[in-house]
C-alpha cells in the first residue's frame, strides 16, 4: 500500500462533509417541493419513480463535482494494477455473499418465530425496477455505487483509516447501513429496522476491504456495482 491511500484534497473533505445533509435529507426535500410545484404527484407510482431518478442523478452529479480529483487520481491507481483492482472486487463480492449466509440464517430464525422482515429500501427499488428496469439498472449499478463509495469509503473510511483502522471499518459500515434503512426506520418495529441494518453490514465490510486491499476506490465501486447488478438480475429473472 502507498501513503496516498485515502488521501483527499481539503476541498473534497469539506465539500463531502457539507454535502451529507443534502444527501440525507435536503436534496429529497428540495426535489419534492420542485416536483410538487410542477404538478407531479410524488405519492403516485410514476411520480415517486421520477423523484428517485432525480435524486440519484442530482446526488451523482454533486458527488462527481466534489470528488472529481479524487476519482481521477484513484482511476490512475487502478490503471497501474487493473488485475489487483478486479481481483479485490471479486473477493469483496464473495465476502458479501458469505456474510449474507449468516444474515439469512437469522432471517430463518425470525421466520420460524412468525416475524416477517420487510426491507423497505430493497422493496422500493425492486418495485421501481419492475416497471423501469433499465433506468433503475443504470442508477443502482453505476450512479449509486460511485455516490455511496465516495461518501462512505472515500470520505469516512479513507479519512479515518490512518488514525484507527477499527473505527474506519466500524463507522463506514454503520453509516452505509444507516443510510439504507433511515427512510423506513420510524415506520416499522425496531427489531425489523435492526435486522435490515444488519443486512447491509456484510456489504459495508466487503467494500471497505476491497478499497483498502486494492488501494483504489474503483475496486469498491466495481464490487458495489456487481452486487447491485446481481441483485437486480436475480429479482428480474429468478424471483
Amino acid at each position: 500500500m502507498t501513503d496516498e491511500f485515502g488521501k483527499l484534497k481539503k476541498s473534497e473533505i469539506i465539500g463531502g462533509i457539507l454535502y451529507w445533509p443534502f444527501y440525507l435529507v435536503l436534496t429529497s426535500l428540495v426535489l419534492t417541493v420542485i416536483f410538487t410545484l410542477l404538478g407531479v404527484d410524488v405519492t403516485a407510482e410514476l411520480g415517486y419513480y421520477k423523484l428517485n431518478v432525480a435524486f440519484f442523478a442530482v446526488n451523482f452529479l454533486a458527488i462527481v463535482g466534489i470528488f472529481h480529483h479524487f476519482l481521477l487520481e484513484q482511476l490512475k491507481t487502478a490503471a497501474q494494477r487493473p488485475g489487483r483492482m478486479a481481483l479485490m472486487a471479486v473477493v469483496a463480492v464473495c465476502i458479501y455473499f458469505a456474510g449474507m449466509v449468516a444474515v439469512s440464517r437469522l432471517m430463518a430464525v425470525l421466520e420460524a418465530l412468525d416475524i416477517e422482515v420487510v426491507n423497505g429500501n430493497n422493496d422500493a427499488v425492486m418495485d421501481m425496477a419492475g416497471a423501469h428496469f433499465w433506468p433503475m439498472l443504470l442508477m443502482t449499478v453505476v450512479l449509486a455505487p460511485i455516490t455511496e463509495e465516495c461518501l462512505c469509503r472515500g470520505l469516512i473510511f479513507g479519512g479515518l483509516y490512518s488514525r484507527s483502522p477499527f473505527w474506519a471499518y466500524a463507522l463506514s459500515m454503520a453509516v452505509f447501513s444507516a443510510i439504507h434503512v433511515a427512510g423506513y426506520a420510524f415506520s416499522q418495529p425496531v427489531l425489523i429496522t435492526v435486522v435490515c441494518f444488519l443486512q447491509y453490514l456484510p456489504a459495508g465490510f466487503a467494500l471497505a476491504f476491497a478499497y483498502r486491499k486494492s488501494n483504489t476506490i474503483w475496486s469498491a465501486i466495481l464490487a458495489h456495482g456487481a452486487i447491485n447488478l446481481l441483485s437486480m438480475l436475480a429479482s428480474r429473472f429468478i424471483a
